[in-house]
């Protein structure tokens, strides 16, 4: 499947949430919090998890890690992570 196909089929299946300004106000709280606590994360992990706080809506990440120092950050759980992932692989292998 060529790149261009794929990006397509992945705009017309999964819920594509932009960046805001609050999207951008909530990362900057963020960061203050994670360097106060001596827990930064990489800045494209703070742009995600703001971008999704700020829409109100559940992170589906391989990287708990990270995104679990993010405090109101909601993840989702391991089984709904692996249904949808399974369910999108499949979906895109068609």
């Amino acid at each position: 499947m060529g790149e261009e196909k794929f990006l397509q089929e992945l705009n017309e299946t999964c819920l594509i949430l932009n960046p805001s300004y609050e999207a951008a106000r909530i990362g900057s709280e963020i960061y203050a919090a994670l360097r106060r606590e001596g827990k930064l994360i990489n800045d494209a992990d703070i742009l995600i998890a703001s971008i999704v706080k700020a829409h109100d809506a559940v992170l589906v990440t391989n990287n708990e890690e990270h995104f679990s120092r993010i405090e109101g950050l909601r993840i989702a759980e391991r089984g709904v992570k692996s249904l949808l992932l399974t369910f999108w692989f499949v979906e895109y292998r068609k």
